[in-house]
């Protein structure tokens, strides 16, 4: 079989070979049924604050039945300063991977302001963090959900892991629906 001459410029690039895109396509879809699935995140806890269990705050959280992302209630926050709510403590922890995935879900209204979540490690010689974007205090009151992601050393054994909200401002902010998840560590 002889193969045609190039036309045009496009021709002489790419080749006239019959049956090009279909050699593509079947390369193509080789290599997405070859790929192994993407490892999903193992959750290693959730909270859904129906009730103020686990509460780690002394003071300036409450319990709002009303207002709620899951339908079973939510944690309402009135801050007047700046403030570090500190939500949650894990502490018995066994990670197989150095890398800590953690969501919530907030709801910010008449404020001015940014608020922040937080998921803090603490190992026994020191602790790292890491925080979302800020969210407006000002913002429509609708619920968003946040999302935070923090790495390790593989050698590094968490003693806690806290999650916490903290808000640069004034207003009132509510959480709920928090998962804390171990994600796949990728190298």
């Amino acid at each position: 079989m002889s193969w045609p001459q190039p036309r045009n410029k496009k021709d002489r690039l790419w080749g006239s070979m019959p049956g090009k895109r279909q050699v593509a396509a079947l390369l193509l879809l080789a290599l997405v049924t070859c790929s192994p699935p993407p490892e999903q995140p193992v959750e290693l806890k959730h909270f859904s604050f129906e009730n103020l269990e686990g509460l780690q705050a002394q003071s300036g959280v409450e319990l709002d039945t009303q207002v709620s992302h899951d339908g079973h209630g939510s944690w309402r926050i009135t801050a007047d300063d700046p403030q570090v709510v500190k939500l949650v403590k894990v502490t018995k922890i066994n990670l197989t991977q150095p890398q800590l995935r953690s969501t919530a879900w907030v709801r910010t209204d008449q404020g001015t302001g940014y608020v922040y979540f937080e998921v803090r490690c603490r190992f026994a010689n020191n602790e790292t963090f890491a925080r979302t974007l800020g969210q407006s205090l000002s913002s429509p009151p609708k619920w968003k959900q946040m999302n935070t992601q923090l790495t390790f050393k593989q050698s590094q054994k968490p003693t806690s892991i806290e999650l916490n909200l903290i808000i640069n401002g004034q207003g009132t902010v509510w959480v709920d629906d928090v998962h804390l998840f171990q994600a796949s560590h990728k190298r």
